[in-house]
């Protein structure tokens, strides 16, 4: 898929098309590539194929959106977590660093977690099978989305020409 063909779905679709590439990305769905959208969405704009503008806060809004329901399902789902997910060990790698990271720098944590390959697309589960604090945990996931929308958008606007 070119710039090109991603452009021209936005132009037939919206930003609904960003929405949902930005919000799998969050996910962490296997055989989805990602961690690369918003740097797309940089490089898209760098070449005026979206606004700046709009790109951002598609980004900033659907990595929220998926961030607050995943943060709903870790804390639903929380007796599943002594039954399937204790087994797995790349889970639990995961679970204690994330519950190590809140321990030492508290709320700062779970910003810290919004910057972390890998560890962000699990630490809202996880901070939601720890009851974190829901008014505490929106605050700081917004304040660290907004901090990886700017760098991811950052390294894709301003790294593109490196590679093109």
């Amino acid at each position: 898929m070119t710039l090109d063909s991603i452009s021209e779905l936005v132009n037939v679709y919206g930003f609904l098309v960003l929405f949902l590439f930005v919000a799998l990305d969050s996910i962490g769905i296997p055989g989805y590539p990602g961690g690369f959208t918003i740097y797309l969405m940089g490089a898209m704009c760098k070449f005026h194929l979206l606004n700046v503008f709009t790109a951002i806060v598609v980004g900033i809004v659907a990595t929220n959106v998926v961030m607050l329901i995943m943060y709903w399902f870790g804390y639903k789902l929380e007796d599943l977590s002594d039954n399937r997910l204790s087994k797995n060990k790349n889970f639990n790698k995961i679970y204690e660093k994330v519950k190590n990271i809140i321990k030492k720098y508290g709320g700062g944590g779970i910003v810290l977690l919004r910057l972390i390959p890998a560890v962000r697309v699990f630490s809202s589960v996880i901070l939601g099978f720890l009851k974190t604090d829901y008014k505490r945990y929106v605050v700081y996931t917004v304040l660290g989305n907004i901090l990886y929308t700017a760098y991811s958008f950052g390294i894709g606007y301003f790294c593109t020409s490196l590679f093109v």
